[in-house]
C-alpha cells in the first residue's frame, strides 16, 4: 500500500486525528534487535533534579567512554510513588547522551503544583534497554 503525506496532512475524514488521539497517544520505544545483540548497558545513575524558573532540570552521569549508551528514556510519574515502568504513559521523553560526562533534560510540562517521581535507563544503538535508576522525587513547590 502507498500513500502520500500530503493525503494524510489534509486529514480526510479526520484520519489524522484518529492516528494521533486514539491509536498512537502515548510514545513508545523502538523495539530492540535480540537476534543482533541482547546485551542492554548498564543501568544509569539519576544524579539530580532541580526545579528551575523553566521547569524541572535533570542531570544524569553518563560516562563518556561507555560507548554502549546511545541514549536516555526519561520516565515521570505522578506523585511520590511509583508507577510500572511498562506503562508507555509514564515516558517522558528520550535525551541523547552527551559526550561531556553529564547529560541534562529540562521538563518543561512539569506543573509546579504538582509531585513527581522520575527514573531513568541507559538504551544502546540496538535498542537494548537497561534496569530502571535510581529513584528521584520532587515536591510541588511551596507556595
Amino acid at each position: 500500500m502507498h500513500f502520500s503525506i500530503s493525503d494524510l496532512n489534509r486529514n480526510p475524514l479526520g484520519i489524522k486525528d484518529r492516528l494521533s488521539q486514539e491509536l498512537y497517544r502515548t510514545k513508545a520505544l523502538i523495539p530492540s534487535m535480540p537476534w543482533l545483540d541482547d546485551k542492554a548497558p548498564k543501568k544509569p545513575k539519576f544524579e539530580n533534579a532541580l526545579r528551575t524558573k523553566d521547569g524541572i532540570q535533570l542531570t544524569m552521569n553518563t560516562h563518556p567512554n561507555d560507548q554502549d549508551v546511545s541514549y536516555y528514556v526519561v520516565y515521570r510519574f505522578d506523585g511520590l510513588h511509583k508507577d510500572s515502568i511498562d506503562d508507555p504513559r509514564n515516558i517522558l521523553t528520550t535525551v541523547r547522551k552527551s559526550e561531556n560526562g553529564k547529560t541534562t533534560f529540562i521538563d518543561t510540562t512539569a506543573n509546579i503544583d504538582k509531585d513527581y517521581t522520575y527514573e531513568i535507563t541507559a538504551v544502546d544503538r540496538l535498542h537494548n534497554e537497561s534496569k530502571e535508576s535510581n529513584q528521584i522525587k520532587v515536591k510541588a513547590s511551596k507556595k
